[in-house]
Protein backbone atom coordinates (compact mmCIF):
# COMPACT_ATOMS: atom_id res chain seq x y z
CA UNK A 1 0.00 0.00 0.00
CA UNK A 2 1.53 3.11 -0.84
CA UNK A 3 2.07 5.62 2.03
CA UNK A 4 -0.25 9.08 1.78
CA UNK A 5 2.15 12.23 2.92
CA UNK A 6 -0.40 14.94 4.19
CA UNK A 7 1.47 18.43 3.57
CA UNK A 8 4.26 17.29 1.88
CA UNK A 9 5.57 17.98 -1.59
CA UNK A 10 7.01 14.33 -1.78
CA UNK A 11 3.09 13.44 -1.76
CA UNK A 12 1.86 13.94 -5.60
CA UNK A 13 5.12 12.45 -6.72
CA UNK A 14 5.02 9.12 -4.67
CA UNK A 15 0.88 9.09 -5.14
CA UNK A 16 0.96 10.12 -8.84
CA UNK A 17 3.94 7.36 -9.97
CA UNK A 18 1.83 4.90 -7.88
CA UNK A 19 -0.98 5.03 -10.41
CA UNK A 20 1.21 5.43 -13.37
CA UNK A 21 3.17 2.44 -13.08
CA UNK A 22 -0.38 0.52 -12.45
CA UNK A 23 -2.30 2.03 -15.23
CA UNK A 24 -0.28 3.36 -17.61
CA UNK A 25 -3.09 3.88 -20.50
CA UNK A 26 -4.33 6.74 -18.08
CA UNK A 27 -0.55 8.51 -17.20
CA UNK A 28 -1.86 11.58 -19.23
CA UNK A 29 -5.29 12.26 -17.47
CA UNK A 30 -3.44 11.26 -13.91
CA UNK A 31 -0.60 13.98 -15.11
CA UNK A 32 -3.48 16.70 -15.59
CA UNK A 33 -4.57 16.21 -11.92
CA UNK A 34 -1.53 15.82 -9.74
CA UNK A 35 -2.03 18.93 -8.26
CA UNK A 36 -4.94 18.70 -7.39
CA UNK A 37 -4.87 15.78 -5.76
CA UNK A 38 -1.88 17.29 -3.38
CA UNK A 39 -4.33 20.34 -2.71
CA UNK A 40 -7.19 18.15 -1.87
CA UNK A 41 -4.80 15.73 0.67
CA UNK A 42 -2.76 18.41 1.79
CA UNK A 43 -5.67 21.38 2.93
CA UNK A 44 -9.04 18.84 2.11
CA UNK A 45 -10.00 21.10 -0.32
CA UNK A 46 -11.27 19.64 -3.72
CA UNK A 47 -10.52 22.08 -6.72
CA UNK A 48 -12.53 23.07 -9.59
CA UNK A 49 -10.84 20.47 -11.75
CA UNK A 50 -11.27 17.74 -9.25
CA UNK A 51 -14.95 19.21 -8.88
CA UNK A 52 -15.40 18.47 -12.60
CA UNK A 53 -14.56 14.77 -12.69
CA UNK A 54 -16.56 14.27 -9.14
CA UNK A 55 -19.57 15.85 -10.42
CA UNK A 56 -19.32 13.17 -13.95
CA UNK A 57 -19.08 9.80 -12.66
CA UNK A 58 -20.07 7.95 -15.53
CA UNK A 59 -17.71 10.01 -18.41
CA UNK A 60 -14.56 9.81 -15.30
CA UNK A 61 -15.25 6.07 -14.08
CA UNK A 62 -11.41 4.86 -14.32
CA UNK A 63 -10.43 8.00 -12.69
CA UNK A 64 -13.07 8.07 -10.01
CA UNK A 65 -12.33 4.51 -8.92
CA UNK A 66 -8.22 5.78 -8.22
CA UNK A 67 -9.76 8.64 -6.61
CA UNK A 68 -11.84 6.65 -4.51
CA UNK A 69 -8.76 4.60 -2.70
CA UNK A 70 -8.60 8.46 -1.04
CA UNK A 71 -11.41 8.41 0.69
CA UNK A 72 -11.28 6.81 4.56
CA UNK A 73 -8.07 8.87 4.59
CA UNK A 74 -9.77 11.79 3.71
CA UNK A 75 -12.52 11.08 5.89
CA UNK A 76 -9.83 10.39 9.10
CA UNK A 77 -8.15 13.81 8.28
CA UNK A 78 -11.03 15.82 7.29
CA UNK A 79 -14.58 15.23 6.83
CA UNK A 80 -16.87 12.17 5.57
CA UNK A 81 -17.62 15.38 2.89
CA UNK A 82 -15.89 16.09 0.21
CA UNK A 83 -15.42 19.74 1.09
CA UNK A 84 -14.87 21.34 -2.30
CA UNK A 85 -14.43 25.39 -3.12
CA UNK A 86 -18.11 25.59 -4.70
CA UNK A 87 -19.61 23.90 -1.38
CA UNK A 88 -17.88 26.55 0.73
CA UNK A 89 -18.73 29.50 -1.21
CA UNK A 90 -22.67 28.06 -1.53
CA UNK A 91 -22.56 27.51 2.10
CA UNK A 92 -21.15 30.78 3.62
CA UNK A 93 -24.30 32.45 1.25
CA UNK A 94 -26.69 29.75 3.25
CA UNK A 95 -25.51 30.46 6.67
CA UNK A 96 -24.84 34.75 5.96
CA UNK A 97 -26.66 36.01 9.37
CA UNK A 98 -27.23 32.88 10.99
CA UNK A 99 -26.58 31.43 14.21
CA UNK A 100 -24.84 27.90 13.67
CA UNK A 101 -24.42 25.04 15.73
CA UNK A 102 -22.62 21.76 13.96
CA UNK A 103 -23.98 18.51 15.72
CA UNK A 104 -22.51 14.86 15.21
CA UNK A 105 -18.73 13.47 15.21
CA UNK A 106 -17.39 15.91 12.51
CA UNK A 107 -16.38 19.02 12.75
CA UNK A 108 -15.88 22.06 9.38
CA UNK A 109 -18.01 24.70 10.06
CA UNK A 110 -14.71 26.62 11.39
CA UNK A 111 -13.46 25.48 7.87
CA UNK A 112 -15.97 26.97 5.75
CA UNK A 113 -17.10 29.90 7.82
CA UNK A 114 -13.24 30.99 8.93
CA UNK A 115 -11.71 34.44 7.57
CA UNK A 116 -8.42 32.84 7.57
CA UNK A 117 -9.11 30.57 4.85
CA UNK A 118 -7.82 31.00 1.61
CA UNK A 119 -9.63 28.87 -0.47
CA UNK A 120 -7.36 29.62 -3.21
CA UNK A 121 -3.85 28.88 -1.38
CA UNK A 122 -2.26 25.77 -1.27
CA UNK A 123 -1.11 26.06 2.51
CA UNK A 124 -3.03 24.06 4.80
CA UNK A 125 -5.73 25.89 6.88
CA UNK A 126 -6.42 25.72 10.01
CA UNK A 127 -8.52 22.63 10.42
CA UNK A 128 -8.57 19.29 11.92
CA UNK A 129 -11.52 17.02 11.85
CA UNK A 130 -12.73 17.02 15.36
CA UNK A 131 -14.09 13.37 16.32
CA UNK A 132 -15.65 14.65 19.97
CA UNK A 133 -18.09 17.18 18.89
CA UNK A 134 -18.96 20.17 20.74
CA UNK A 135 -22.03 18.76 21.97
CA UNK A 136 -20.56 15.29 22.56
CA UNK A 137 -18.13 17.35 24.76
CA UNK A 138 -20.78 18.34 27.29
CA UNK A 139 -23.69 17.78 29.10
CA UNK A 140 -26.88 17.28 26.70
CA UNK A 141 -29.24 20.36 26.42
CA UNK A 142 -31.49 22.03 25.33
CA UNK A 143 -29.77 25.21 26.16
CA UNK A 144 -27.43 24.67 23.17
CA UNK A 145 -30.00 24.96 20.67
CA UNK A 146 -31.59 27.67 22.41
CA UNK A 147 -30.09 31.00 20.39
CA UNK A 148 -28.98 28.41 17.38
CA UNK A 149 -31.36 28.56 13.68
CA UNK A 150 -29.37 26.48 11.40
CA UNK A 151 -27.69 23.31 12.04
CA UNK A 152 -25.30 21.02 10.28
CA UNK A 153 -24.91 17.21 10.22
CA UNK A 154 -22.77 15.04 8.95
CA UNK A 155 -23.04 11.12 8.78
CA UNK A 156 -24.80 10.32 11.43
CA UNK A 157 -23.69 7.34 13.24
CA UNK A 158 -25.15 4.60 11.85
CA UNK A 159 -28.25 3.22 14.15
CA UNK A 160 -27.31 5.64 16.85
CA UNK A 161 -29.80 7.48 18.97
CA UNK A 162 -27.91 11.30 18.99
CA UNK A 163 -29.53 12.54 15.37
CA UNK A 164 -32.98 12.01 16.83
CA UNK A 165 -32.06 13.51 20.07
CA UNK A 166 -30.79 16.93 17.70
CA UNK A 167 -33.82 16.68 15.97
CA UNK A 168 -36.19 17.12 19.26
CA UNK A 169 -34.53 19.81 20.48
CA UNK A 170 -34.58 22.14 17.61
CA UNK A 171 -37.13 25.03 17.00
CA UNK A 172 -39.89 25.74 14.12
CA UNK A 173 -38.73 27.57 11.63
CA UNK A 174 -34.94 26.47 12.38
CA UNK A 175 -32.80 24.87 9.41
CA UNK A 176 -31.10 21.85 8.97
CA UNK A 177 -28.19 21.01 6.26
CA UNK A 178 -27.70 17.13 6.34
CA UNK A 179 -24.88 15.21 4.71
CA UNK A 180 -25.32 11.69 4.22
CA UNK A 181 -27.45 9.22 3.13
CA UNK A 182 -31.15 8.44 3.60
CA UNK A 183 -32.83 5.68 4.99
CA UNK A 184 -31.82 2.51 4.33
CA UNK A 185 -28.62 3.82 4.31
CA UNK A 186 -25.49 4.39 6.76
CA UNK A 187 -26.49 6.96 8.89
CA UNK A 188 -28.54 7.53 11.78
CA UNK A 189 -31.44 4.98 12.12
CA UNK A 190 -35.49 4.08 11.27
CA UNK A 191 -36.49 6.79 13.82
CA UNK A 192 -34.46 9.56 12.49
CA UNK A 193 -35.63 9.64 9.00
CA UNK A 194 -39.58 9.10 10.54
CA UNK A 195 -39.24 12.15 12.52
CA UNK A 196 -37.63 14.43 9.55
CA UNK A 197 -40.88 13.39 7.23
CA UNK A 198 -43.26 14.13 10.09
CA UNK A 199 -41.70 17.15 11.71
CA UNK A 200 -39.65 18.45 8.70
CA UNK A 201 -40.05 19.54 4.93
CA UNK A 202 -37.43 19.90 2.65
CA UNK A 203 -36.72 23.55 1.48
CA UNK A 204 -36.56 22.77 -2.38
CA UNK A 205 -34.50 26.13 -3.12
CA UNK A 206 -32.02 26.09 -0.82
CA UNK A 207 -31.40 22.43 -1.53
CA UNK A 208 -31.05 22.83 -5.31
CA UNK A 209 -28.28 25.15 -4.52
CA UNK A 210 -26.37 22.87 -2.03
CA UNK A 211 -26.73 20.19 -4.33
CA UNK A 212 -25.41 21.56 -7.16
CA UNK A 213 -22.53 22.38 -5.26
CA UNK A 214 -22.07 18.91 -3.95
CA UNK A 215 -20.00 16.12 -5.15
CA UNK A 216 -19.60 12.24 -3.67
CA UNK A 217 -16.99 9.77 -3.57
CA UNK A 218 -17.94 6.89 -6.18
CA UNK A 219 -19.90 4.32 -5.53
CA UNK A 220 -21.20 6.22 -2.17
CA UNK A 221 -24.79 7.26 -2.63
CA UNK A 222 -24.71 10.29 -0.08
CA UNK A 223 -27.28 13.19 -0.64
CA UNK A 224 -27.17 16.71 0.88
CA UNK A 225 -30.45 18.33 1.68
CA UNK A 226 -31.82 21.08 3.56
CA UNK A 227 -34.34 20.50 6.19
CA UNK A 228 -37.09 23.11 7.86
CA UNK A 229 -38.52 22.40 10.96
CA UNK A 230 -42.45 22.94 10.75
CA UNK A 231 -43.51 21.81 14.17
CA UNK A 232 -42.85 23.07 17.57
Amino acid sequence: MIQIYHNDSEFSKHLINHWIKRYPHLQKNITKISSSIEKLMGTGLADDILFDLFKDHEKNREIIFLLNSLREEYIDCFSPVIISEKLINSLKELLENQSVLELGNYSFISYILSSDIDINSTQSPKFKNNRDSFIQKQKFSSSLFKNTNAYILSWPEYDSLEACEYLKYMKKNDFLIYFGELEDGGCANEQFFKKLVENFIVDENKTKKIQSCYIRWGGVNDKAIVYKKITK
